[in-house]
């Protein structure tokens, strides 16, 4: 799948989601390091301190071009040291610039390569310690703001540079990286989670090959972010492609906002359609950090939707971060859209709206966990209370997230919880002497915790229809089960590997000779105990007498507890006895 939809099917009583395709994770760098090719290489540096620029993004420019900025042939991005290598198409003229967030760009003179040459031209940038405002402003560039043209041309150029070194960055094959994605459905207001699906790639499911892309800026422009074509409506998201797209430029007027509130120390560079746009659109900001310029995220909204779809919840968000190795990567995404099923998103009204969120909001989304980084700024919690399946709390349940070092004990409320939990894909499993016996866990969940998230997670245990589901599967539900643990009655542990067997008496129908009669026959379940001393015996003919016991040879038993269940019935019991 090619493109950034999230596809809601109008199917009456169901809705079918399709996988968003979020935002560009990184594309694969230029590799200049072909035989025979002539290539740039250098360090850049920052000026004063002389340390190493790790993430400049740095541009080969055609220098027969008369203007200074010429025409881009190829990008790099600078690796932790500042080292970056761009091969050129072949022998001539050219120019190069780098530029990186917080500094000033710098623009070569002509170098002249010549054939099979490696040319070596280091680079300095100048520091900055405020945005400085760009004097040349491109008239094509629409603002919403009077004399706001300098800012703007400003922010959008520190934005721009962020996107770029997100194209051009590497799959870097040493860093290990886990992509993470999710289909959720939210209660309509409060956004709580109903119910949650997720899937976690790696660079052996070759998420390294498989990026992640947007429709095109032009495609976008022409097909508009939102259609609805009475089978199915399709929600898009733009990429950093399609931000840098002319198109998208074109279509869009800009403007600055101050952050506020929970974006304090945050400058916007907000977005929105120009007029008399036919298609479907949206309006959002690019946040970006008020001291550094560093691109944080950005969000958007859908425009034009029906009335009955309109809700304060709908849009997008998409983050970003640098990695230690200087290039920069989307860190998560999420999308939340309506879920209409089909006719209805033709009704009007409150009540037409009520019905259509009745169902709940769709969220579809991602994240990207590197291993050997933080790639978090705001750690998460977990809480949550957990029953049993009768509504009592399971206490003394030992809880814990698979693969990690975060382990609780819950209290008698059932309750439990965990601080400081990083981002990523979990299961948390809960773990009771009473399952135990089982070899089963008690209650298991797998969820996505975003940063800085406060994830409430309750649930109850199996109930006993579970578990001998579990233990008996493709059994015979109109028939009973019995559960065994067997333990030594000196020692009081358990009786593992051994044999036991449950005889019941089958009435069936003989003929002799000219008479129809009846005949009770020995019926016989062998079944031996697991690790944990229990045995479970399944799809037992019912309402009857059972005999459990020892085996002695291939019919005997020796006795030792008898039982009466009736149909459906899930029996329980524990035998202390010598060992046979």
């Amino acid at each position: 799948m090619n493109a950034a939809v999230a596809i809601v099917h109008g199917v009456p009583g169901r809705t079918c989601w399709l996988p968003i395709v979020a935002m560009a994770l990184a594309l694969a760098l230029l590799a200049p390091e072909r035989a025979g090719a002539q290539v740039i290489r250098g360090v850049v540096t920052e000026r004063g301190s002389e340390a190493p620029l790790a993430g400049a993004l740095v541009s080969l420019i055609d220098a027969r071009d008369a203007t200074a900025s010429g025409a881009t042939i190829r990008q790099a991005v600078t690796n932790e040291r500042g080292e970056y290598a761009i091969g050129t198409p072949g022998p001539g003229r050219y120019r190069v610039s780098a530029r990186r967030i917080g500094v000033r760009a710098a623009v070569s003179d002509v170098i002249t390569v010549d054939a099979s040459e490696t040319y070596r031209y280091d680079i300095t940038l100048d520091p900055f310690s405020s945005l400085p405002l760009v004097t040349v402003v491109d008239r094509s560039l629409c603002t919403t703001g009077r004399n706001q043209g300098a800012r703007v041309a400003s922010l959008w150029q520190e934005a721009r540079t962020a996107l770029n070194v997100i194209v051009v960055s590497s799959d870097d094959s040493v860093t290990q990286r886990r992509l993470i994605r999710y289909q959720r459905v939210l209660a309509p207001f409060t956004f709580e989670i109903r119910s949650e699906a997720a899937h976690s790639y790696d660079a052996q499911d070759g998420i390294g090959e498989s990026l992640f892309r947007s429709l095109s800026g032009d495609s976008l422009s022409l097909a508009g972010y939102w259609t609805d074509d009475r089978e199915a409506m399709r929600f898009y998201a733009p990429d950093a492609n399609a931000l840098l797209s002319t198109a998208f430029v074109r279509d869009h007027c800009f403007g600055v906002a101050e952050g506020r509130g929970e974006r304090q120390g945050l400058i916007g560079l907000t977005f929105q359609p120009v007029r008399g746009r036919p298609v479907a659109e949206i309006r959002g900001t690019l946040w970006l950090d008020g001291t550094s310029y560093e691109l944080r995220f950005v969000e958007f909204e859908w425009l034009q939707l029906p009335l009955e779809l309109q809700h304060d919840g709908i849009g997008g968000e998409v983050h970003f971060t640098r990695l230690p190795s200087g290039r920069w990567i989307v860190k998560r995404w999420s999308m939340k859209m309506p879920r209409p099923r089909i006719g209805e998103i033709r009704s009007v009204g409150a009540a037409a709206r009520e019905r259509l969120y009745s169902d709940g909001i769709g969220e579809e989304g991602g994240m990207v966990v590197v291993q050997g980084s933080v790639p978090f700024d705001k750690p998460a919690t977990v809480t949550g209370r957990i029953v049993r399946a009768n509504g009592k709390p399971l206490a003394g349940a030992r809880v814990r997230l698979v693969g990690t070092t975060y382990r609780t004990i819950a209290d008698a409320g059932g309750r439990f919880g965990f601080d400081s939990v990083p981002p990523g894909l979990y299961a948390v499993v809960a773990e009771h002497a009473d399952f135990d016996i089982f070899g089963l866990r008690a209650a298991e969940h797998e969820f996505v915790l975003e940063e800085g998230a406060q994830r409430r997670l309750d649930f109850q245990t199996l109930g006993e229809k579970d578990i001998a589901d579990s233990l008996c599967p493709g059994r015979d539900f109109r028939l009973a089960t019995l559960r065994v643990t067997l333990l030594d009655e000196n020692t009081l542990r358990p009786m593992r590997g051994t044999a036991l067997r449950l005889r019941s008496l089958k009435v069936v129908q003989v003929v002799r000779g000219d008479l129809l009669g009846q005949e009770a026959r020995d019926v016989d379940i062998d079944v031996t105990t697991n690790e944990s001393g229990v045995a479970m015996f399944c799809s037992v003919a019912p309402a009857q007498t059972l005999t459990l016991g020892f085996p002695v040879d291939s019919t005997g038993l020796f006795p030792l507890h008898t039982f009466k269940l009736g149909p459906q019935e899930n029996g329980i019991a524990t035998v202390k006895t010598s060992p046979p």
